[in-house]
């Protein structure tokens, strides 16, 4: 879309009359408003409020003086900051429910350490001779119950939001040629509850079969600019005339939210779409702090080391006992080693336990549904998953992570080079154990999988935080559980 010039002159029939506002109201209003916000900030207020006197009546049988306590207004100063700190208060009903679940969980836990550092640092005196007492069976059940009902909160209101929202309308403004674009439209009709109306650069001929489904053109824009839309969606490809520029700068100026194709999939479906992307949006693009952060990688570095370290010596036992099974399941090793590609290029040897025939590697490269070279307990290592425990000491070493980017093949990475675009940049950061794409994408068995889950992998790498990351634990756990997704 052409927008380095600038759209010129208002026309006389759009110049807005000296003290009169741009007309606003005939826009649909964005999902996320400040009237929300505001709201949940009261009822996250009274209810800690009345955690906390229910706390301390259970613990000291009588109710606190809350208008006159020192002790009560530092705590919540401290958590109400935490709290907006990590915009626990944001509501949206386009994303999915637990990231504002996860957002009041990690404030009440952040609110948690904050305060007990400061008891520890300043004294007693902060909360009150007791605080041995009252920090422990008050403070800290407060905290954990505010936490949990804090995300029950969000989560009905996020339901409403749901209901409210569900007749959303799009205007999508692309090109006839845009690459991928029936892959949206499709995704679209079948992810959201709402209608889409495209506009393309031309009407297509009416013999041409394939194409995608376009519903007036660029010139048909200011009529429908006159109707309530949730949105207009741009696409980089819709290479749009001066005139319609103008008319769109008007549009925004007067309230109507707007987003670019590639915004749409990250925050709406958390993935970035790499058939809809130029080079250019990753020079300028947002994000992508993992890479350019040492403190936060390793800060992931050393968690990864605890963790690995500390499940190798719990899982010790098992792990033996897994061994033996395996060797006396089938003919061959205990292990299977396999060349992966890890940060940088970096090949490195992957440990599992070997739940196929020796030899399997040398057929077909994607295991298939009801694979016949999976031995006996190959299927149930690798429906839980127990098949990648030996990982654990690449963890240790240094060549995968917790969390990243399933470690590829090297003799399929080069392949997937070539094919897709951009499929390097995610050997930027360590592969890992789990991450985004294996919990949001089942197995991979084409090259169409793979740009899928390359599309969430670079999403990971794009939007790392504590909250991701524990987004994707929690969402491993259900994948473990229910052997979803499992070959």
């Amino acid at each position: 879309m052409s927008t380095n010039q600038y759209p010129g002159p208002v026309p006389d029939h759009q110049q807005i009359e000296p003290g009169r506002k741009p007309n606003t109201q005939r826009y649909a209003k964005p999902p996320v408003r400040s009237r929300l916000i505001a709201s949940l900030f009261l009822v996250d207020l009274g209810l800690f409020i009345a955690i906390y006197i229910g706390a301390y009546a259970a613990r000291t049988t009588e109710l606190p003086n809350l208008p006159y306590s020192l002790r009560f207004a530092v705590i919540l100063v401290v958590l109400g900051l935490s709290l907006w700190v990590n915009n626990a208060h944001r509501l949206d009903h386009t994303e999915p429910a637990w990231r504002s679940c996860l957002r009041v969980a990690g404030a009440t836990a952040l609110a948690g350490a904050v305060l007990g550092f400061l008891v520890y640092m300043v004294g007693p005196e902060l909360i009150g001779q007791q605080y041995n007492i009252l920090g422990r069976s008050v403070l800290l059940p407060a905290l954990v119950i505010f936490a949990v009902a804090g995300a029950a909160v969000r989560w009905a209101m996020w339901r409403w939001l749901q209901r409210v929202t569900a007749g959303s309308r799009w205007l999508l403004l692309a090109g006839n040629t845009d690459p991928g674009m029936i892959e949206f439209l499709d995704e679209f009709s079948r992810r959201r509850k709402g209608d889409l109306v495209v506009l393309g650069d031309s009407l297509p001929p009416e013999d041409e079969i394939g194409g995608p489904p376009v519903d007036g053109t660029w010139d048909d824009l200011p009529a429908h600019l006159h109707e309530p839309w949730s949105g207009i969606i741009l696409s980089h490809h819709a290479d749009l005339p001066e005139a319609r520029v103008r008319d769109l700068l008007h549009a925004r100026l007067d309230g109507m939210p707007m987003i670019e194709l590639a915004d749409f999939y990250e925050r709406y479906w958390a993935r970035v779409p790499v058939t809809h992307l130029r080079g250019e949006w990753f020079m300028l693009s947002r994000g992508f702090d993992l890479l350019h952060s040492p403190m936060q990688a390793n800060i992931k570095r050393v968690t990864d080391i605890a963790l690995a370290g500390g499940m190798l010596l719990l899982a010790a036992p098992f792990m033996l006992l897994v061994a033996l099974v395996v060797r006396l399941d089938s003919h061959g090793p205990i292990l299977f080693r396999q060349a992966r590609t890890g940060m940088r290029g970096v090949a490195f040897h992957c440990l599992k336990f070997r739940s196929m025939a020796v030899g399997s590697e040398q057929g077909d490269k994607y295991t298939q549904k009801n694979d016949k070279r999976i031995t006996r307990i190959g299927g149930f290592l690798r429906r839980s998953r127990l098949d990648e425990l030996p990982q654990l000491f690449n963890i240790l070493a240094g060549d995968m992570s917790f969390i990243g980017p399933r470690a590829e093949w090297d003799m399929l990475v080069a392949r997937y080079e070539n094919q897709l675009p951009y499929y390097h940049l995610r050997h930027l950061v360590r592969p890992g154990l789990t991450g985004w794409a294996q919990i949001n994408y089942s197995y991979g068995a084409n090259i169409e999988d793979t740009r899928m889950k390359l599309e969430y992998d670079l999403y990971y790498i794009k939007y790392h935080s504590l909250s991701l990351d524990l987004a994707i634990v929690l969402g491993t756990i259900r994948v473990v559980l229910s052997g979803v997704g499992a070959r």
